[in-house]
């Protein structure tokens, strides 16, 4: 990712890349003040993710069903990190 971009990036505070209105907000500003395509934003935006892609919204409530069904009632004290490998990099 260039530096122009992940600085940005940092800016836009995206902790994580979940496909929300909001994310498509932060790459939307990048792109208006880095003058570069959308494509091109989310391109170095992705480029931090070994699955190279958005967490979808489904993957984050498939983890909080799991965790309130009885099939998590052993996990406590966790903290679980859905982020498509990215803090393993």
């Amino acid at each position: 990712m260039s530096g122009a971009i992940l600085e940005l990036f940092e800016d836009e505070r995206i902790a994580v890349l979940l496909d929300t209105a909001m994310t498509r907000e932060s790459i939307a500003r990048i792109v208006q003040k880095t003058g570069r395509s959308t494509a091109e934003a989310v391109e170095a935006v992705l480029a931090v993710n070994p699955q190279r892609r958005l967490i979808a919204p489904a993957e984050v409530a498939a983890v909080v069903r799991l965790l309130c069904s009885a099939g998590g009632d052993g996990i406590n004290g966790e903290a679980i990190t859905i982020d498509g490998g990215e803090l393993r990099r």
